[in-house]
């Protein structure tokens, strides 16, 4: 069993306070690289070492140290937590649990670098993760590990914490260094590099948060001890986050070269109901998939590199074999989609367009040449954009084609998601399982209900929207209560999905309290439904005697549960 290095703390009570901290050896690195090493000593111990970036492109640590030029110019330092990767969840263990370890190692880089300035640039969202810092920034000052003459070395370092508005594309360097400066997060042409020129045009050195807490344990036991760990060029203890479909997710240390598959059943617990596994996400949602037969590939950059994948924050996704790999697909492009920052034209539009092709061939439009439209877009678009975004949405993509072809090709022929049939009957009369699509839907059309969803949540009514008509159900919207009566009257549905508070705070019990008077609106069911934040101010309302609904349920909910709910009322 591997005796973890970088989260040995994070399970110490209070472990995130400097009493805790230097109680363990806490600062004790800084001390011997003030005390020991010069800085070129210093950035020559990391490149022999072999530590390589942990924040996805794996880039070698050393390499990047020695590009900060040598005179004496102003030169800082950005600590990266803006952590948007979907499935990564390693930095923000690290800040919570145990930031002084990474204040540690940035103060040391710093002082290899000749920096006299840091930003910590964190997500916005992460509020828990700002406390942290804030409060372990003050006790660093405090005890002389930050400020002016560190520890009478004449070192001196200055670190603020930076919010951010929670853009993905500002994990990406430059782009982070934009929202630093004041600007819009965007990112720069490369070259130059921030090595050159950086934040307020000066050189500037960004890392990650997990490879900044390598650092302090490569100081205190050597370059050796630290190369002896993973792979001959993988070295180290790597922080892997594990989700999906494993009874055990959360976040494991292991050195770099441990087998997928030990991660996944010794360390995750395996696949509850002992399902099979279809596919793996490796690293990130950015990496391309894994199939079964590649299980016991070893997490490492070279290995994952010749598998057609990539380690990229080590954050492994298990699917099993009812997941449908169209829906992850869609899932994926919507998220890039919405985070592109809409610079160059190939992501901006390329992506909303693979969007709309996946959302189409999920809920039953999809067309025979969609796939070759799919291909010929991935295409356009890796390799030509201004920064790795558009690459980072077309690897899934083409993976998710190469691999499971079959899954999009049997929607467009059934005209809708295979994985949904067992929970649409309707649907399944129409194109009975193992059958062909027909030509029309006419058929579907005479059994089909009729839902009308009110709220005004663009993402809730839009998933909605695809989990229902997957399922053979028409779906209608409603952005507001008015509207929503007027539709009720209109379209006479045979359900309506209503929240309970949308912008004018009580529209959905207005339009609960409003169909309960009409002699034919009555009996219509209707599923209330709000946010798990408002559940408490919402059901105080519920229990009034002119509010009526058949049943109630919290945002998000499963697809598989709103489809029972669905099913039972109507």
């Amino acid at each position: 069993m591997f005796e973890p290095i970088l989260l040995k703390r994070a399970s110490l009570p209070r472990s995130e306070s400097i009493d805790v901290y230097l109680a363990n050896g806490g600062y004790r690195a800084l001390e011997k690289a003030l005390r020991e090493y010069r800085p070129d000593g210093l950035i020559e111990l990391i490149r022999d070492s072999k530590l390589r970036g942990r924040g996805g492109a794996g880039f070698p640590a050393g390499l990047k140290w020695g590009f900060m030029p040598k005179e004496d110019v102003q030169k800082y330092l950005c600590v990266n937590t803006d952590e948007g990767e979907p499935g990564t969840f390693k930095d923000r263990v690290l800040v919570e649990k145990d930031p002084h370890q990474v204040i540690e190692g940035a103060t040391i880089a710093a002082y290899a670098v000749g920096a006299t300035r840091a930003f910590v640039y964190i997500r916005g969202e992460f509020f828990l993760g700002v406390k942290r810092w804030v409060k372990a920034i003050a006790d660093a000052y405090a005890h002389g590990y930050l400020g002016e003459n560190i520890l009478d070395s004449g070192f001196d370092l200055d670190m603020t914490v930076h919010r951010g508005a929670g853009a993905y594309i500002c994990g990406e360097e430059t782009a982070m260094i934009e929202s630093l400066e004041g600007r819009r997060g965007e990112p720069r042409l490369k070259p130059p590099y921030p090595a050159q020129v950086g934040y307020l045009g000066q050189p500037t050195l960004v890392h990650n948060v997990e490879t900044l807490a390598n650092v302090p344990h490569i100081v205190l036991n050597g370059a050796d001890w630290y190369a002896a760990i993973g792979t001959q060029n993988s070295t180290g203890p790597k922080i892997f986050c594990v989700s999906g479909c494993v009874y055990r997710r959360g976040v494991y240390e292991l050195p770099l070269g441990t087998p997928l598959s030990t991660i996944i059943y010794d360390y995750a617990g395996g696949v509850p109901g002992d399902k099979r596994i279809k596919a793996i996400i490796p690293g990130g949602a950015s990496t391309p998939f894994l199939t079964a037969d590649q299980i016991d590939v070893p997490m490492d950059f070279e290995s994952l590199a010749a598998a057609g994948s990539a380690l990229g924050t080590g954050a492994i996704v298990v699917l099993d074999q009812d997941t449908c790999m169209v829906d992850v697909a869609r899932r994926t492009a919507r998220f890039f989609a919405h985070e592109s920052c809409g610079r160059c034209t190939p992501c901006r539009v390329g992506s909303q367009r693979i969007l709309a092709i996946l959302e189409g061939i999920e809920v039953g439009r999809g067309q025979p040449g969609d796939i070759e439209r799919l291909q010929s877009l991935c295409d356009g678009i890796q390799g030509h954009t201004f920064c790795p975004l558009g690459d980072a949405l077309v690897a899934p993509i083409r993976s998710s084609l190469a691999h499971f072809a079959d899954e999009y090709w049997d929607h467009i022929e059934r005209r809708a998601c295979p994985f949904l049939l067992e929970e649409a009957p309707l649907i399944r009369a129409a194109y009975p399982v193992g059958g062909t699509a027909r030509e029309t839907k006419e058929d579907l059309a005479v059994t089909a209900r009729k839902i009308l969803v009110v709220d005004d949540d663009p993402d809730f009514v839009e998933v909605t929207r695809i989990v229902l008509e997957s399922a053979g159900y028409e779906v209608i919207s409603s952005a507001d209560g008015g509207e929503g009566l007027s539709k009720v009257r209109q379209e006479k549905p045979d359900l309506v999905i209503l929240d309970v508070i949308m912008r004018t705070v009580l529209d959905g019990l207005h339009v609960s309290q409003e169909m309960a008077k009409d002699p034919e609106q009555c009996t219509i069911p209707i599923l209330m439904v709000t946010s798990i934040a408002n559940r408490d101010y919402a059901t105080l309302f519920l229990t009034d005697d002119q509010v009526r609904f058949d049943d109630f349920a919290c945002k998000p909910i499963a697809p598989d549960d709103l489809l029972r709910r669905v099913k039972a009322l109507i």
